[in-house]
């Protein structure tokens, strides 16, 4: 049973690797399955990113928005959002649900966005799902 949970993860970090986070339903139907410790553990991602120091164009910070959005698009979005068309600053916002097995790959892909497009920085935090 564990050689193939392991062959699984396996596959599907492949998968995503050669696939550049383009599969949904390969991401969707793993989100379901257990951690190496066997049991199911979800945490919260909130990602921000910002242009208020105008580095990126509007066209070059469209394309950092739809970079991001689409690095996270695998994944269950709860909220994506960001600051209304007419504000002097530029902001964006995702909270998404994820299995923990995911937030390494997640790390990865947002540090290459953001090193793509020379921004100091991406805010995210990782948090633990408690339901009360």
């Amino acid at each position: 049973m564990m050689v193939g949970f392991i062959l699984f993860i396996g596959c599907a970090a492949l998968h995503l690797y050669f696939n550049n986070l383009t599969s949904c339903s390969l991401i969707r139907s793993s989100m379901n399955i257990l951690s190496l410790s066997g049991r199911l553990v979800m945490i919260t991602l909130v990602v921000q990113i910002g242009n208020s120091d105008n580095k990126l164009s509007q066209s070059d910070w469209s394309k950092f928005v739809k970079d991001v959005d689409g690095a996270l698009s695998n994944y269950d979005i709860h909220f994506r959002g960001g600051s209304p068309f007419d504000c002097e600053w530029q902001n964006a916002c995702w909270v998404v649900a994820l299995h923990e097995d995911f937030c390494d790959n997640v790390r990865m892909y947002l540090l290459d966005i953001r090193e793509r497009y020379n921004q100091d920085s991406i805010a995210v935090v990782f948090g633990d799902i408690e339901f009360i």
